[in-house]
């Protein structure tokens, strides 16, 4: 998938061994790809300026904002942004969700996570 090679992505996740996973899994298909340990460290690189292609996100992490208030900023002040919504504890309404953005259960394929990256 020479396409995710020019891509940027971030993934957000609070549970250190599944979000090094994910990190390596992306970085080596060629994506350029930071990481949070919470959305409110997410939202940090944000308000520093940082822009992403793509943000993998989990939905419950410790801290003020949970990854769907992470889903919703993004959509308001980043439409641009892709969002993946992960999370294997709830599978939130459709309405709970910012338009476009895409929910997948864990466990999830690794390779439906760069089909997203590039669709």
């Amino acid at each position: 998938m020479e396409l995710v090679h020019e891509l940027l992505a971030l993934v957000v996740e609070d549970e250190p061994m599944v979000r090094m996973a994910l990190v390596d899994f992306l970085s080596d298909n060629g994506l350029d790809v930071r990481e949070a340990g919470t959305a409110d460290d997410a939202w940090r690189l944000i308000e520093a300026g940082e822009r992403f292609d793509i943000v993998y996100t989990d939905v419950n992490m410790p801290g003020e904002l949970d990854g769907l208030d992470l889903a919703h900023r993004l959509h308001r002040e980043c439409e641009a942004t892709r969002i993946v919504i992960l999370s294997g504890r709830q599978h939130p309404e459709r309405a709970a969700l910012p338009d476009g953005a895409v929910f997948l259960t864990k466990p999830y394929r690794y390779e439906d996570l760069l089909v997203l990256a590039v669709q």
